[in-house]
């Protein structure tokens, strides 16, 4: 580009019209150069799209040289956590109950994140939770009387909320593996 611009400066000046040919030649060349170069930074993806088809990902990072017809957009593939609000619920037998769900998760496949979700991946997830959360927390008691019947059988909120977080996180992993995210962990608070 400096190159082109100093054979402009030179053609003005001597008037050679080659000169002014050969500098927008180099102008317009090292734009198409430059715009294919994609850098992809740690912990990052970046998934490729000539004329609105899926060209590529690239997963490592470093500097890249790639058809300068394409676009890319960036995917982090960072550990990320969703602290949803208290969600009021019901449980087994009715009773309202107010708990809040956290989850950390990352993106796995960027190239079925990218395409499978539309929209933010954490509002995507957020959405998935509480939807999971409402679905089965009607299922468990929050808290039993030892006194009731069958009552060191039942999966309570207050003694096995461990048990119950694994299993909604079990049910949750099950629903965006095949969107490309990955859920590591799943608690109450």
């Amino acid at each position: 580009l400096a190159m082109a611009v100093f054979l402009i400066i030179g053609a003005l000046v001597v008037g050679f019209t080659f000169n002014i040919l050969l500098a927008i030649f180099m102008a317009i060349a090292s734009f198409v150069f430059f715009s294919g170069i994609k850098t992809v930074n740690p912990n990052e993806a970046v998934v490729l799209q000539m004329f609105c088809k899926y060209y590529g990902t690239i997963y490592e990072n470093g500097l890249f040289f790639v058809n300068p017809l394409t676009s890319g957009e960036r995917l982090s593939l960072k550990r990320q956590n969703f602290s949803s609000e208290k969600v009021r619920t019901n449980d087994k037998r009715g009773n309202p109950i107010d708990l809040g769900v956290i989850v950390a998760w990352k993106t796995s496949n960027a190239t079925l994140a990218h395409y499978n979700v539309e929209g933010e991946l954490n509002e995507f997830i957020k959405e998935q939770v509480l939807g999971i959360f409402s679905e089965e927390a009607p299922k468990y008691y929050f808290d039993i009387n030892d006194r009731d019947e069958n009552a060191s059988a039942e999966i309570v909120f207050r003694r096995n909320g461990n048990e119950i977080a694994e299993n909604l996180k079990k049910l949750l992993a099950s629903r965006v593996k095949v969107l490309g995210l990955e859920i590591i962990d799943l608690n109450f608070n």
